[in-house]
């Protein structure tokens, strides 16, 4: 288990993955396109 690896609580590792964008919780494919749409 990846929390007890790290020391972590699986709540305190949800929090993490969930608070960045680039961290997925679920397999995603090879290729990944991000779009910005922030106007500055």
């Amino acid at each position: 288990d990846i929390a007890t690896e790290l020391d972590m609580s699986p709540d305190e590792l949800d929090s993490v993955a969930t608070f960045y964008n680039l961290v997925f919780r679920q397999p995603v494919g090879r290729n990944i396109i991000l779009v910005c749409d922030s106007i500055s």
